[in-house]
């Protein structure tokens, strides 16, 4: 049975768990201030290696925000992280398989049936872009896979159930993911996608219990999509290898948003989400822990 968490007894109203999902959103100010720390060490000692910087940046990102999570939930709410999925990954052939077939799909399609322009390379030198890369794929795949798969979706689920334990923190994860500038078409298509990807990656931290296998999967993810792949319709080269293409459909394009909210991406979530649930359907029961399970509850 799960250990208790007291502040969220008698919680009618769900405005205690609202509380806690509120403060753990505040935790990603760490990596802010892991980049102010970085920032001010480079204007002191007047340090120019952009590569550096990029390593720095995301170390300290990565390290301050475990630490400030680790303390937050041993100290305030007097819990393990294991309570909240956040253990050793285990390693999951399938679920690797789907990491890095995943982005290889979605940056095949474009590539194969939109007409642009390739180029390699940007203003940076090879170690800056294998930084830049490791930073992206890294950061955003570990802290936030803790913070909305673990932590949030374990304290949703306290309260309620695993169903809004999948969907709430998704439309949260993707209203964060509102960039500056977006219309209102913008940020509604960023809302489904972000919503649907988010409920991929609860689904397979469900499917092991383990938010090591989604973190698994959203890195691979940004390692490629974001990370050495850009794919756009604009001029941005800031990957290793960029992929210009010609389009005014924002089903193609994403809209300002980019390919993760394009409906090629769309498409692959949701067979994902579909290869999750019937994995569960096809799970065998383990017998020792149902009747563990009926003992418990009755």
């Amino acid at each position: 049975m799960d250990k208790k968490i007291n502040f969220l007894e008698n919680d009618k109203w769900g405005l205690k768990t609202l509380l806690l999902v509120i403060g753990g959103v505040m935790l990603l100010l760490s990596q802010l201030v892991a980049s102010l720390i970085v920032d001010v060490t480079y204007m002191i000692f007047k340090i120019e290696s952009s590569s550096l910087l990029f390593a720095m940046r995301g170390i300290l990102e990565m390290l301050l925000f475990y630490i400030v999570i680790s303390i937050y939930v041993r100290k305030i709410l007097k819990l393990d992280l294991s309570f909240f999925r956040i253990i050793k990954p285990k390693l999951d052939l399938l679920w690797v398989f789907v990491a890095m077939v995943l982005p290889i799909y979605v940056i095949t399609f474009y590539l194969l049936f939109l007409n642009g322009k390739i180029s390699y390379g940007n203003e940076y030198t090879l170690i800056s872009n294998i930084a830049f890369v490791l930073k992206m794929a890294l950061v955003s795949g570990i802290t936030e896979e803790l913070l909305f798969r673990g932590y949030i979706m374990k304290i949703v689920e306290y309260r309620w159930n695993k169903t809004v334990a999948i969907i709430m923190p998704s439309i949260i994860f993707a209203s964060l993911h509102a960039i500056k500038g977006m219309n209102v078409g913008d940020f509604f298509q960023l809302l489904i996608a972000g919503t649907i990807v988010g409920i991929m990656f609860s689904l397979i931290a469900y499917q092991g219990d383990n938010v090591g296998t989604a973190v698994i999967v959203h890195t691979m993810w940004n390692l490629l999509v974001i990370g050495v792949f850009n794919i756009s319709v604009g001029d941005n080269l800031k990957s290793i290898i960029n992929y210009r293409f010609e389009s005014e459909n924002v089903l193609l394009t994403g809209g300002q948003f980019g390919i993760e909210a394009s409906m090629p991406a769309i498409i692959g979530y949701l067979i994902v989400i579909i290869l999750t649930i019937i994995r569960r359907i096809k799970k065998p029961v383990n017998l020792a822990e149902a009747r563990v399970s009926v003992k418990n509850n009755v």
